[in-house]
């Protein structure tokens, strides 16, 4: 049961940066909507790694683990994984590299890869019977 609540959580905190980041990007806070789109996306693979029980506490595990467990067997295909590396690079870039301009367009595409992201990952956890 609390594996279940775990994963409902994740799923929770992942709508809610999704929203988050639409609400920073429809607002011109586009170094913002960039940090907030990478964390719907971890909030997301959290969820997804934790329905299949697999422990990631720091931001590279969760990339490596749900690079191990579905792009590696294929479950999702590697484009996904490319993204999610991408948002978290482009979240560090936002929080620490200050004097670099975050564009509309990054965040507008990030925001979309976030979208999509999630909605692959909404279709496996459906699919394992989680959604």
């Amino acid at each position: 049961m609390v594996k279940n609540q775990e994963v409902e959580a994740y799923i929770k905190l992942s709508d809610e940066a999704l929203e988050a980041a639409q609400l920073l990007y429809d607002n011109q806070k586009f170094r913002d909507c960039v940090s907030r789109v990478y964390y719907s996306m971890f909030y997301i693979a959290k969820a997804l790694l934790c329905n299949i029980e697999i422990p990631a506490h720091k931001h590279r595990g969760v990339i490596d683990q749900f690079n191990i467990y579905y792009i590696k067997t294929k479950k999702i295909d590697h484009k996904f994984y490319l993204r999610y590396v991408r948002a978290f690079e482009d979240r560090l870039n936002a929080d620490y590299q200050i004097l670099e301009p975050i564009l509309k367009e990054l965040a507008k595409q990030r925001l979309q890869d976030a979208k999509e992201f999630r909605d692959e990952i909404a279709r496996i956890l459906k699919k394992e019977g989680r959604l």
